[in-house]
């Protein structure tokens, strides 16, 4: 019971930042976010035991060129194009019977892969276009917010065929399965509204 008193308690701490800064300010949201993002990067090298400021000064680096530069177009797609191989990579990494150990290059890459670049679009979707769109950043959060929400509800008492325990042990296969069914009805209803 006290696991959901402070998952409530940090996640409404940050579920307000979060809205705040984004219906508040580009800037705000942006700094929010930014920091964010650098503690999410830094947390996660922490947990691959790796030391690099590579994807930290790659995040700053793209953060702050898609203000100055306005990024293209193209560029962009070429950005998301490699994430998604990053994300691609590691999912099949996760699924191998046995695990290839992860040299100093490939936690760099998976770092970059993964955490910066993934970190740099949540930023980059509220700055496309000519204008700050801050409703389809909502949708995004919405949707994974109430997901993972239900998903840990429900999933906390039903299922019981854990996904990946090394990585997170309270996941399970009926969660993902509850997860995906939700995302995908919560999708539905929010696609009716035009933003």
């Amino acid at each position: 019971m006290k696991e959901i008193y402070v998952r409530g308690i940090s996640g409404s701490l940050y579920v307000t930042l979060i809205l705040v800064s984004l219906f508040f300010d580009q800037l705000a949201f942006n700094l929010v976010l930014f920091v964010f993002s650098s503690l999410a990067i830094y947390e996660f090298q922490k947990l691959i035991n790796h030391k690099s400021f590579l994807s930290i000064a790659l995040f700053v680096l793209l953060v702050y060129n898609l203000y100055t530069l306005k990024l293209n177009q193209t560029l962009l797609n070429g950005i998301l194009v490699t994430a998604l191989v990053g994300h691609v990579a590691l999912l099949l990494w996760l699924y191998q019977k046995e695990k290839t150990k992860l040299n100093y290059p490939l936690k760099s890459i998976v770092s970059v892969g993964y955490m910066c670049l993934s970190c740099f679009f949540i930023i980059a979707l509220a700055n496309t276009g000519n204008a700050y769109n801050p409703s389809v950043v909502f949708l995004f959060y919405l949707l994974v917010w109430n997901n993972n929400s239900f998903a840990y509800l429900v999933g906390k008492k039903i299922g019981k065929t854990p996904l990946f325990p090394s990585i997170s042990p309270k996941k399970n296969l009926g969660r993902i399965f509850r997860w995906t069914l939700l995302f995908n009805n919560h999708l539905y209803h929010i696609s009716i509204f035009k933003f």
